[in-house]
């Protein structure tokens, strides 16, 4: 049950995760050109 809450607590990070290496990866990509 506790192993359960952890993934799905991780599965609900993932896309703020993904929008938030996006960014990341879009200004360091306005930084080298």
């Amino acid at each position: 049950m506790l192993g359960n809450l952890y993934t799905l607590s991780i599965l609900s990070m993932i896309p703020m995760l993904c929008t938030y290496n996006f960014y990341i990866c879009v200004f360091t990509t306005q930084l080298l050109h």
